[in-house]
């Protein structure tokens, strides 16, 4: 984690797993709910990314009792303003249990049930090796993929216009002599 606060920047549009410690308090980001993460149990300093999460999410931490270690599954984001700084967008949060288990919330506001892992998944970041255009298109929704048919439509557009354009001046060209020599000039 500490590795992502220092240069967020590096880690932009990458989806990673973070290991932090996770409070119960939350701290009110406007219409998005900002959890209280920290770097060590003992520490309550803030850290320089801030975690936001889809409310259901956040209902579900707060009622977690006291500290607890979690991996965050999330998505770094560049800041709203020069103020706001950069956000881990929270998608999921695991909790080690000490039989081996994990316990996992997701925005749904449904708890699952404890599943059966003989260690938790180590922290790793992906690199952004993807450009965002593909991640549009990958998505498969109509407005992504607008901007492409509308590329496509004005390319034909331009050279059916090409093509009318030349065709005009070639037969403006071939009219314009006969024109010439039809006409009486004047002494």
């Amino acid at each position: 984690m500490k590795q992502i606060e220092q240069q967020p920047s590096n880690y932009l549009g990458s989806r990673m797993v973070v290991e932090a410690w996770l409070h119960p308090e939350l701290k009110s980001s406007g219409s998005t709910p900002e959890l209280s993460v920290s770097a060590d149990a003992t520490s309550r300093a803030t850290t320089r990314l801030r975690f936001l999460s889809p409310k259901s999410l956040a209902d579900q931490v707060h009622a977690i009792d006291g500290i607890k270690p979690a991996m965050l599954t999330g998505t770094i984001a560049a800041p709203e303003s020069s103020r706001a700084g950069y956000s881990f967008e929270v998608e999921e949060i695991t909790f080690p249990n000490a039989e081996g288990s994990t316990t996992v919330l997701k925005p749904t506001a449904v708890v699952s049930t404890p599943t059966e892992s003989s260690t938790p998944p180590p922290a790793t970041a992906e690199p952004n090796t993807a450009p965002s255009k593909a991640k549009a298109a990958e998505s498969g929704k109509k407005s992504d993929k607008v901007p492409t048919v509308l590329a496509g439509g004005l390319a034909l557009f331009l050279a059916a216009a090409l093509v009318v354009g030349l065709w005009l001046m070639k037969h403006m060209k071939a009219r314009t002599p006969v024109a010439r020599a039809a006409s009486p000039k004047a002494d």
